[in-house]
């Protein structure tokens, strides 16, 4: 299943769903922080944004349907890598050193686990400019028994927000994350067909 199968997916579909029940969070989210709110579906080694909803720091170059940016260094890639077996996320990385997209990029297995160990144990992870310069993302993981199945994320320039207030933010969008994967019934629809 690829991106573009999305786009013939019927209004009763669970991605549809997921999107409808989804959506409020976004705008709560967009609302209380004026930055672009997305969320991401992954399927397969593939992450898809289902919606959007644009902020302040124009982001369109960034956010096509599917998402291209660096695994090991944007907020969605490493919520993919955490939710994927040590031997798939080994293949998708590659050999040492990764490569450098800006001077922030983790380039090591050893620093790309610690990252992952991290979202698991703290349901979110913070990129600042660690994909692109000038860039900073906030990122949750959306899980079900387990399984990731996608994230939300907020995206913002980083000039705009200080580290200061980087917890603050990625507990936000947390938060949203958390409560879409207990509260959308498309949620369980969807690991069947994400995670087979």
């Amino acid at each position: 299943m690829g991106p573009l199968l999305m786009s013939n997916f019927d209004p009763w579909h669970p991605v549809q769903g997921l999107r409808r029940d989804a959506y409020k969070l976004l705008e709560q989210l967009h609302h209380e922080t004026k930055e672009t709110t997305v969320l991401i579906l992954f399927l397969g080694e593939q992450r898809v944004v289902v919606d959007a909803i644009h902020g302040r720091l124009a982001l369109s170059s960034y956010y096509d349907v599917r998402l291209t940016s660096p695994l090991h260094g944007s907020a969605s890639g490493l919520i993919l890598l955490s939710g994927i077996s040590a031997d798939v996320r080994a293949e998708l990385l590659g050999t040492e050193p990764y490569h450098s997209h800006t001077p922030h990029t983790a380039t090591t297995r050893e620093r790309v686990e610690s990252r992952l160990s991290d979202i698991v144990d703290r349901g979110y992870v913070v990129s600042r400019e660690e994909a692109f310069q000038g860039v900073v993302a906030y990122g949750a993981p959306i899980r079900y028994r387990g399984n990731v199945l996608g994230c939300m994320v907020i995206t913002a320039s980083s000039h705009d927000i200080p580290q200061s207030k980087d917890t603050f933010y990625a507990n936000q969008v947390k938060a949203s994350a958390d409560l879409l994967a207990t509260s959308s019934p498309f949620v369980h629809q969807l690991s069947f067909l994400t995670q087979g």
